[in-house]
């Protein structure tokens, strides 16, 4: 359907048609759609350039079936315009869809705030206006939904009991500590699995908590525990009586040192097998097609396999190499092998 010339009191009324597909509305003197256009469920197409629209309502995040949305770039807010630029309709759907999210979750909050934090400021004039002020400064520096969820889950831990006291920086230091909290809490489960099968059938359970309070007493940092977790066959020791926590926390250092070592070697192993095989590539041309392709492949390992497979996945002549082409057949390659190597495990 096109429709012009047309203005905003008139179109209201066309985003009442349910069975709308198509919906051309550009070169009309427009600054606004109405929520009303949640109601157009099956609109795969609508055109809105050459319109004074700045913004699109919330509501377009429903339309599940937007494939086509031409927007007046010169008009639209920019993060709108920078979403349609990157990843067309439903980026633009998708960042909708989070704006919506967020400001329902913010009402939860300042819902919360007024009925179970400061029940008695939500009674007075200024108070109600103070805690509305705080949902909105604490929800402006929190973009994430998960972590806007969890603050008002939280709200008696997160808050001061006085609301005089309460300020988003106060609030968003308590959410911080609260998830390392959490998050610590995490790993240490982790750890506790990861050792029970390390030193299966040497140690009790009680003795695998003792071993855990001796390690997290040396071993602070949420980065290093997600490191031991990672790599606890390699750090602690064989015998666990011999566990030690200023010993484990410089055994987490040996082995960072360890894999940074072996991955340097796989990136020089890649870095020769596409100057080998890329003869008359500049040292430059190899450096840069090497460094887009390590940035993907993450262990010594697969790094190493990678090398040895250039003859075959990359072109003689670097100009005409692409990384991501030279992954995806390395990525399938690696999965055909994989698949093979089962095959024959599963046949024996």
């Amino acid at each position: 359907m096109r429709l012009t010339p047309l203005r905003d009191a008139g179109v209201t009324q066309v985003f009442h048609i349910c069975s709308l597909e198509e919906l051309w509305l550009n070169h009309n003197p427009l600054q606004s759609i109405p929520k009303t256009i949640a109601t157009c469920k099956r609109l795969k197409h609508l055109d809105l350039r050459g319109t004074l629209v700045s913004t699109l309502p919330d509501e377009v995040s429903g339309l599940p079936q937007l494939v086509q949305l031409d927007l007046p770039l010169e008009q639209v807010h920019s993060s709108l315009r920078a979403a349609a630029a990157t990843g067309g309709p439903q980026a633009v759907v998708s960042l909708l869809h989070d704006h919506k999210e967020h400001k329902e979750l913010t009402e939860a909050l300042h819902t919360r705030l007024c009925s179970h934090t400061y029940p008695a400021n939500a009674d007075t004039a200024d108070g109600a206006k103070t805690i509305r002020q705080l949902t909105a400064d604490v929800a402006a520096t929190l973009h994430e939904p998960a972590r806007l969820r969890t603050v008002i889950r939280n709200t008696e831990r997160l808050f001061p009991e006085h609301l005089s006291a309460a300020s988003a920086p106060s609030v968003l230091a308590a959410l911080t500590t609260l998830e390392r909290d959490n998050a610590r809490k995490q790993l240490s489960a982790a750890l506790e699995s990861k050792l029970r099968l390390v030193y299966f059938d040497q140690v009790q359970p009680e003795q695998v908590q003792v071993i855990i309070q001796i390690v997290l007493a040396s071993v602070k940092r949420l980065e290093d525990m997600q490191f031991l977790v990672a790599h606890a066959k390699a750090v602690f020791p064989v015998d666990p009586s011999h566990v030690d926590g200023a010993a484990v926390q410089l055994g987490i250092e040996r082995e960072r040192q360890s894999l940074r070592g072996q991955r340097a070697q796989g990136m020089q192993a890649l870095h020769n097998a596409v100057a080998g095989h890329c003869g008359d590539a500049s040292p430059a041309e190899v450096t840069a097609l090497v460094a887009a392709l390590g940035k993907h492949v993450k262990s010594a390992a697969a790094l190493r396999e990678l090398a040895s497979d250039i003859p075959q996945l990359c072109p003689a002549d670097i100009a005409a190499a692409q990384a991501p082409r030279i992954l995806r057949r390395f990525q399938r390659g690696a999965a055909a092998r994989s698949g093979s190597a089962a095959g024959r495990t599963a046949s024996r």
